[in-house]
């Protein structure tokens, strides 16, 4: 399993800050940053204030406008 689909599922249960996906994960601050920045690239996540949301995951209603 990829970083980047491991993360996308779980911002599928719902929006999480930087830090808390560290702690999660136990990926490191880069590993999480380089996957977060290529996820955003792509479209499928957004910052939306301090917490990254899934945009494809049913929280896209509530978090992004």
């Amino acid at each position: 399993m990829t970083r980047s689909y491991a993360l996308l599922r779980l911002l599928e249960h719902g929006p999480l800050n930087r830090r808390d996906i560290v702690e999660i994960t136990g990926w490191t601050e880069t590993q999480v940053h380089s996957v977060l920045q290529y996820l955003a690239e792509l479209g499928k996540i957004a910052k939306d204030k301090k917490l990254w949301v899934n945009t494809n995951g049913v929280f896209e209603k509530n978090y992004i406008q």
